[in-house]
């Protein structure tokens, strides 16, 4: 990753763009739906600039911009389609510690503008460091299908709950569970009063519900994998690795599933049980008393790894809920008997 994504506060900061015809229009567009005080420097300007001008959305300033007119920016754009003249001002940005980007001009930028995917508050940026603008697109195409025009309503309800959800749930690990309930089926319809009162009752049932069911044991879920690849994991082996709260897993085994769990999980590294015990680098193979342990403290835990038969049996013994997820879908797997079925164990 050479560019780091971030999402930058510009309420009421200062935004510099330099230009005044199409690739300015593109920046303006975009930087207009924030609160940024935006100036835009240039000598002969297009006509929706100057509409965004006489809105009083923008100020105009009809010069080359100066240092000075630079320094204390959040941010500038390089926009008049002369190349040398971009570059000139992203060397003017970059003196007084300003973060540039130029259109078209990946070579000069300090930071690249994403496609992004607008439900206010949710926003999705999608980028490809500038290497394929138009997969960018592509993918931004997929996700605004995928996420309907209620989803900002949902997320502003979402937010107006969580103080109330805050005092009836206390505990952290149940009310992240509450959530994940809530948008299991995934974003509920809010397009209408109607649909946003439903979806507040559900978000009522769900929080007396929790408040009834009080912290409890928690679930283990061995996944049994032997390979390294995302795409061959089941929906619900998937699933479980995202609502994790303890990954409990070999080390070096399957990288790239580890990095499918919460940034927040704990990861706790054991050795495998088939291991010997000269190659154990001091972890020991009690994979089983850890998974007991941390259940019996109300976490949700996936255990990663094969041979999952020792862990089951130390689970069972105990009591906790667990289950056996194969870590591919059925059509990926070996001929019949070789990997046990998706299973639950003793509640």
């Amino acid at each position: 990753m050479r560019y780091f994504p971030i999402f930058l506060d510009l309420d009421d900061r200062k935004v510099v763009i330099a230009g005044g015809g199409e690739a300015a229009v593109r920046k303006l567009r975009l930087v207009l739906k924030t609160a940024a005080q935006i100036t835009v420097y240039s000598q002969i300007i297009c006509d929706e600039i100057a509409e965004f001008e006489r809105a009083g959305r923008i100020v105009v300033i009809r010069r080359p911009a100066v240092a000075a007119d630079i320094a204390g920016a959040a941010l500038a754009y390089a926009a008049t389609g002369a190349r040398k003249t971009d570059a000139a001002f992203a060397a003017l940005a970059r003196s007084v510690g300003v973060p540039v980007n130029a259109v078209d001009q990946p070579d000069i930028c300090d930071f690249i503008t994403p496609a992004i995917v607008d439900r206010d508050p949710v926003t999705v940026a999608i980028g490809t460091e500038g290497t394929a603008p138009v997969l960018a697109r592509l993918i931004k195409a997929r996700i605004e299908a995928m996420l309907p025009a209620s989803t900002g309503a949902i997320a502003r309800l979402a937010s107006s709950w969580r103080g109330r959800l805050a005092a009836l749930v206390p505990e952290p690990r149940a009310r992240r569970r509450l959530w994940q309930r809530f948008f299991a089926g995934g974003i509920p319809a809010a397009d209408n009063p109607t649909h946003l009162a439903t979806a507040q009752i559900r978000l009522q049932a769900l929080a007396g519900a929790a408040v009834l069911a009080g912290e409890g044991h928690g679930l283990v879920t061995l996944v049994d994998v032997d390979a390294d690849n995302p795409e061959l994991l089941t929906p619900n082996a998937r699933r479980r690795l995202h609502e994790a709260d303890v990954i409990v897993h070999v080390p070096g085994t399957a990288p790239r599933l580890v990095e499918l769990a919460r940034r927040e999980a704990k990861f706790i590294a054991v050795t495998s049980a088939e291991t010997p015990p000269e190659m154990r680098p001091g972890f020991g193979s009690g994979a089983g008393e850890i998974l007991v342990r941390e259940a019996r403290m109300g976490q949700r835990v996936v255990r990663l790894g094969m041979g999952e038969g020792t862990d089951a049996l130390a689970l069972g013994e105990a009591g906790i809920e667990f289950e056996i997820e194969p870590g591919t879908p059925a059509a990926a797997l070996p001929a019949p008997g070789s990997h046990p079925p998706a299973a639950i164990g003793a509640p």
